[in-house]
């Protein structure tokens, strides 16, 4: 599965992409209950509460593809946790907004998704 990246318009849309990027590979494994953590305190609030202020087109776009995407999880939360506590989301947001982000989910969204992915 390839995920093509389009253009992050903000930190924060960046990281509602690594978020998508990860529920698609969650979604694509069979994973039906999830928690997605992460250090962007102003996204995983808004998607808690299905409503995100002030943004831009395209990151309007993709937080309405998540919550689409959040209907095929039986079960899904969405954590705070410390940025040091992050390493893995971290390296997700910057593949996102690299301009290499296109082709093959790389190695450590990967190591970074599947543990966490069941509960």
């Amino acid at each position: 599965m390839a995920y093509r990246r389009g253009r992050t318009t903000s930190v924060n849309h960046a990281e509602m992409m690594a978020i998508e990027v990860g529920m698609l590979l969650a979604k694509k494994e069979g994973v039906r209950k999830l928690v997605i953590k992460g250090d962007c305190m102003v996204v995983l609030q808004g998607l808690k509460t299905k409503s995100l202020d002030q943004l831009d087109e395209e990151a309007a776009a993709t937080f309405s593809r998540i919550l689409m995407i959040c209907n095929d999880f039986i079960f899904l939360d969405f954590v705070w946790i410390n940025r040091s506590e992050n390493g893995e989301a971290h390296e997700v947001a910057k593949w996102v907004q690299s301009s290499l982000a296109m082709g093959p989910y790389p190695d450590i969204i990967l190591r970074s998704v599947k543990p966490i992915c069941t509960l």
